[in-house]
């Protein structure tokens, strides 16, 4: 299996990120075994990856699959399926959009230092040039 994510551009124009993980439980609960540990040799090392914010954008991808294959209506119903709230739905779907570069980072545990989930889904803009000023401003093209 290859560690590394892979991003590719796909028909009409929309990406595909394919993150490779593994879903492991320890201490009873369920824990992310991110892409640079697939290999076996940071197990038991804490991961720089923060987990909540690749769960989210995991979560982004497969609920806007669910609405683009037509498996819900719209996100109403899937808000209703989930027993979420139709805010935080949406807040959590705007992550597709997020630059493939921008997720690279998360997925490596090199973002921001401060990088919150609560900061990726308050208001960031949908152009990925802005996405960089705002969040990796060194870095900005």
């Amino acid at each position: 299996m290859n560690p590394k994510p892979i991003i590719s551009l796909i028909d009409g124009g929309k990406l595909r990120i394919h993150i490779p993980m593994e879903i492991k439980r320890k201490y009873g609960r369920k824990q992310i075994i991110a892409p640079e540990a697939l290999d076996g040799t940071l197990l038991g090392v804490a991961s720089k990856v923060q987990t909540v914010i690749v769960e989210a954008i995991a979560k982004a991808h497969a609920w806007t699959e669910q609405l683009e294959s037509g498996k819900v209506e719209n996100v109403s119903a899937l808000s209703q399926k989930l027993h979420l709230c139709r805010p935080y739905v949406m807040r959590i779907i705007s992550l597709v959009n997020l630059a493939p570069d921008i997720v690279e980072r998360i997925l490596s545990g090199t973002e921001p230092e401060g990088l919150t989930l609560d900061k990726l889904i308050k208001g960031l803009p949908e152009d990925w040039n802005e996405q960089r000023k705002a969040l990796l401003p060194s870095f900005a093209t």
